[in-house]
């Protein structure tokens, strides 16, 4: 059986999924850092790997205190995986990196104001 749970880290909420029984913040579960900090709420879902470490798997918000995205990307088993993009207060794209297994493959910034 897999055991998913989404969490608010800064909440403490657990909204089960699949028969969830142990959560941790999501930055307990993979590596979150980013270029800049954002004041806000981090939601992300967790699995236990094979070793029976919660780690985070699958989609990955921050939200600021209006609760607007200011990132999104996806975890797989604990690494950053795929495109994580940031945004701006306006909701504009400010930076895409692409991940593949936790390794940063490239970087785009965009301009705002184009």
């Amino acid at each position: 059986m897999k055991w998913i749970c989404r969490i608010s880290s800064v909440l403490g909420v657990c909204q089960l999924l699949s028969g969830c029984a142990i959560t941790r913040p999501c930055a307990e579960g993979g590596d979150t850092r980013w270029r800049i900090r954002f004041d806000g709420d981090q939601t992300c879902f967790q699995v236990k790997d094979a070793s029976g470490q919660i780690v985070n798997h699958g989609e990955y918000r921050y939200l600021d205190t209006n609760k607007k995205i200011r990132l999104e990307g996806q975890f797989y088993m604990g690494k950053k995986q795929g495109d994580w993009v940031e945004f701006d207060e306006s909701g504009a794209r400010v930076l895409e990196k692409r991940y593949e297994r936790g390794v940063e493959k490239s970087s785009t910034r965009h301009d705002p104001d184009r």
